[in-house]
């Protein structure tokens, strides 16, 4: 004989007629009904039934009252693109496990302390930025390269020879590599035309300056005119021939071009020393970028003595302690 639940389907019914959890969880094929609440079969859970399994302890009860302080309540503002959110958790969680704050205000006087702290980290970052940057960069040898494409660009054709000539800024490689260019061309155009006194004249006064005494103007001359030199004694060695004359000076123009060149050698090593000792003296930012980061860091840190006082006092008053005596310092000069 059948009992009646054995002969109802559905399984046993509740006195108010409607079926238990466990029995609405099951599809009449047997599978489990992807309809069903989720909160109903969490209710019917065993943990659930004993009350839950959050925290028991008074410190399990702090650490699950912060939970909803991901990042505290200025990470938002002081977290830049690229900060680890997850860094800063744990340096903020660092100084919970440190002072135990009670209360908001101690809160927000631990979190505002790993936010100061935070910065100063930040502000060793951008010594060390300020620092790489000059030493890949060199602002000052950027800064010496300006200023010489300045003057190179000051000393431009027909003006030069006026002002004393490229060689009154021989300090300036790109003005003394000008000057080279000027003698090789002269001495292309005199290789294959010869001597032409206006166009020679006037490269010679570009480089020398038309006005001062040049040792090569002076044998320019004496190649090209042989009515200088005829029946001279002491310019016996310049009565030559035309072509003889023009090789005389060409050999005179080589030795100066090869003086030029030396000196541009001498004046490309000197930069590369120059730039090699700024580079290592770059461990140290320049005053101007070097005073900003001083005083960056001396507010921080007295916003973090400020901070670490008021809160130490708060702490000792809530533990019935007399507060640290105030220590004032004056600084005179």
């Amino acid at each position: 004989m059948n009992t009646p639940e054995e002969e109802k389907p559905g399984g046993i019914e509740s006195p108010n007629g409607e079926q238990p959890a466990a029995s609405r969880a099951i599809t009449p094929s047997g599978r489990p009904d992807p309809t069903q609440n989720i909160e109903s079969t969490e209710d019917a859970s065993p943990a659930h039934a004993q009350g839950g399994g959050g925290p028991r302890t008074t410190e399990g009860k702090e650490k699950s009252r912060r939970n909803a302080l991901t990042h505290g309540i200025f990470a938002k503002v002081l977290l830049l693109d690229g900060e680890s959110g997850a860094t800063y958790d744990a340096l903020l969680q660092g100084y919970r496990d440190y002072f135990h704050p009670v209360g908001t205000v101690e809160e927000v006087h631990v979190e505002e302390l790993a936010t100061l702290k935070w910065r100063q980290r930040r502000l060793l970052q951008a010594e060390r930025a300020e620092i790489q940057c000059e030493v890949e960069f060199n602002s000052r040898a950027a800064d010496r390269a300006q200023q010489q494409r300045q003057e190179a660009a000051v000393l431009q054709v027909p003006t030069i020879a006026e002002k004393g000539g490229l060689l009154a800024e021989r300090q300036n490689p790109l003005v003394l590599q000008r000057a080279l260019d000027h003698l090789e061309r002269l001495e292309a155009c005199i290789k294959h035309h010869g001597f032409d006194p206006k166009a020679d004249h006037a490269i010679i006064g570009n480089v020398f300056g038309q006005q001062g005494k040049c040792e090569l103007r002076g044998l320019y001359e004496l190649c090209r005119d042989s009515s200088i030199t005829s029946g001279v004694a002491e310019f016996k060695e310049f009565d030559l021939p035309l072509d003889g004359r023009i090789a005389k000076f060409l050999g005179y123009l080589r030795d100066a071009i090869t003086e030029f060149k030396r000196s541009l050698t001498t004046l490309n090593v000197l930069a590369e020393e120059r730039e090699a000792l700024e580079s290592e003296s770059s461990c140290v930012p320049e005053p101007a970028r070097l005073d900003r980061l001083l005083r960056y860091g001396a507010s921080l840190q007295r916003d973090y003595e400020r901070s670490l006082n008021q809160l130490e006092r708060l702490q000792r008053a809530r533990k019935g302690q007399p507060p640290l005596p105030t220590m004032n310092v004056n600084v005179s000069s």
